[in-house]
Protein backbone atom coordinates (compact mmCIF):
# COMPACT_ATOMS: atom_id res chain seq x y z
CA UNK A 1 0.00 0.00 0.00
CA UNK A 2 2.72 2.29 0.53
CA UNK A 3 3.72 2.80 -3.15
CA UNK A 4 -0.13 3.29 -4.04
CA UNK A 5 0.19 6.57 -1.20
CA UNK A 6 3.20 7.77 -2.94
CA UNK A 7 1.93 7.62 -5.81
CA UNK A 8 -1.11 9.32 -5.08
CA UNK A 9 0.76 12.30 -3.69
CA UNK A 10 2.89 12.60 -6.96
CA UNK A 11 1.86 15.74 -8.89
CA UNK A 12 3.32 15.85 -12.32
CA UNK A 13 3.41 19.82 -12.35
CA UNK A 14 6.41 19.31 -9.81
CA UNK A 15 8.80 17.64 -12.04
CA UNK A 16 10.43 18.12 -15.29
CA UNK A 17 11.96 16.12 -17.63
CA UNK A 18 15.39 17.15 -19.09
CA UNK A 19 13.83 18.46 -22.07
CA UNK A 20 10.99 20.17 -20.51
CA UNK A 21 14.01 22.36 -18.83
CA UNK A 22 15.64 22.76 -21.75
CA UNK A 23 12.39 23.93 -23.29
CA UNK A 24 11.62 26.21 -20.23
CA UNK A 25 14.84 28.05 -20.06
CA UNK A 26 15.13 28.58 -23.57
CA UNK A 27 10.83 29.52 -24.03
CA UNK A 28 12.20 32.70 -21.16
CA UNK A 29 15.26 33.41 -22.64
CA UNK A 30 14.47 37.03 -24.44
CA UNK A 31 17.35 36.76 -26.55
CA UNK A 32 18.12 33.41 -28.39
CA UNK A 33 22.05 34.13 -28.09
CA UNK A 34 22.07 33.78 -24.54
CA UNK A 35 20.30 30.38 -24.14
CA UNK A 36 23.20 28.47 -22.46
CA UNK A 37 23.67 25.82 -24.87
CA UNK A 38 26.61 24.04 -23.01
CA UNK A 39 24.65 23.49 -19.93
CA UNK A 40 21.63 22.23 -21.99
CA UNK A 41 23.94 19.53 -23.40
CA UNK A 42 24.98 18.72 -19.70
CA UNK A 43 21.17 18.54 -18.55
CA UNK A 44 20.17 16.63 -21.50
CA UNK A 45 23.19 14.22 -21.61
CA UNK A 46 22.47 13.14 -18.20
CA UNK A 47 19.12 13.04 -19.08
CA UNK A 48 18.78 14.50 -15.38
CA UNK A 49 14.96 15.39 -13.67
CA UNK A 50 13.97 17.90 -11.86
CA UNK A 51 11.75 18.90 -8.99
CA UNK A 52 10.27 22.17 -8.07
CA UNK A 53 11.36 23.26 -4.86
CA UNK A 54 11.42 25.99 -2.87
CA UNK A 55 14.93 26.97 -1.86
CA UNK A 56 16.91 29.19 0.70
CA UNK A 57 18.12 32.03 -1.31
CA UNK A 58 21.00 32.12 0.99
CA UNK A 59 21.93 28.67 0.29
CA UNK A 60 21.79 29.41 -3.40
CA UNK A 61 24.39 32.06 -3.35
CA UNK A 62 26.50 30.28 -0.66
CA UNK A 63 26.69 26.99 -2.89
CA UNK A 64 27.65 28.91 -6.45
CA UNK A 65 30.95 30.75 -6.53
CA UNK A 66 29.35 32.31 -9.96
CA UNK A 67 26.36 33.18 -8.19
CA UNK A 68 28.09 34.89 -5.43
CA UNK A 69 30.30 36.78 -7.75
CA UNK A 70 27.14 38.13 -9.73
CA UNK A 71 24.86 38.73 -6.08
CA UNK A 72 28.65 40.54 -5.22
CA UNK A 73 28.89 42.64 -7.82
CA UNK A 74 25.12 43.44 -7.84
CA UNK A 75 25.35 42.72 -11.63
CA UNK A 76 21.64 43.45 -12.55
CA UNK A 77 22.03 42.93 -16.17
CA UNK A 78 18.75 45.56 -16.97
CA UNK A 79 20.18 47.81 -15.12
CA UNK A 80 20.73 50.05 -18.42
CA UNK A 81 17.71 49.19 -20.40
CA UNK A 82 18.86 51.41 -23.28
CA UNK A 83 21.01 48.89 -24.28
CA UNK A 84 17.92 45.95 -24.70
CA UNK A 85 15.00 46.28 -27.11
CA UNK A 86 11.41 46.96 -25.30
CA UNK A 87 10.97 43.10 -25.71
CA UNK A 88 14.21 42.27 -23.53
CA UNK A 89 13.16 44.42 -20.22
CA UNK A 90 11.99 41.90 -18.29
CA UNK A 91 7.89 42.15 -16.20
CA UNK A 92 8.03 42.04 -12.56
CA UNK A 93 5.83 38.46 -13.54
CA UNK A 94 9.11 37.27 -14.29
CA UNK A 95 10.65 37.46 -11.09
CA UNK A 96 8.26 35.30 -10.01
CA UNK A 97 9.54 32.37 -12.92
CA UNK A 98 11.33 29.39 -10.76
CA UNK A 99 15.60 29.51 -11.69
CA UNK A 100 16.75 26.47 -12.91
CA UNK A 101 19.52 24.57 -10.62
CA UNK A 102 21.70 21.66 -11.71
CA UNK A 103 24.16 19.72 -9.42
CA UNK A 104 23.96 22.75 -7.31
CA UNK A 105 24.69 25.06 -10.19
CA UNK A 106 22.65 27.71 -10.86
CA UNK A 107 22.23 27.91 -15.02
CA UNK A 108 18.95 30.12 -14.82
CA UNK A 109 17.95 33.03 -13.01
CA UNK A 110 21.09 35.07 -11.84
CA UNK A 111 19.26 38.16 -12.01
CA UNK A 112 15.89 36.91 -10.40
CA UNK A 113 18.40 35.83 -7.09
CA UNK A 114 19.46 39.06 -7.34
CA UNK A 115 16.58 41.41 -7.14
CA UNK A 116 14.86 38.86 -4.46
CA UNK A 117 17.49 38.79 -2.27
CA UNK A 118 18.17 42.74 -2.77
CA UNK A 119 14.57 42.80 -1.31
CA UNK A 120 14.97 40.51 1.48
CA UNK A 121 13.50 37.89 0.17
CA UNK A 122 14.59 34.53 1.89
CA UNK A 123 12.80 31.98 -1.13
CA UNK A 124 12.34 31.41 -4.42
CA UNK A 125 11.30 28.88 -6.31
CA UNK A 126 13.63 26.45 -8.11
CA UNK A 127 13.52 23.39 -10.78
CA UNK A 128 16.38 21.45 -8.81
CA UNK A 129 18.10 18.32 -10.52
CA UNK A 130 17.39 15.42 -8.74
Amino acid sequence: MKHLLLFENYDPKQYKTAEEICDYIREITPNEDDVPDFFLNMITTANAKFELKRVNIQDVIENDIDVQDYVKGSGDRYEDADEFSDDFVPHWSDLDKPIVIFNNIVLDGYNRLLVKSSNDETEIDAWVSI
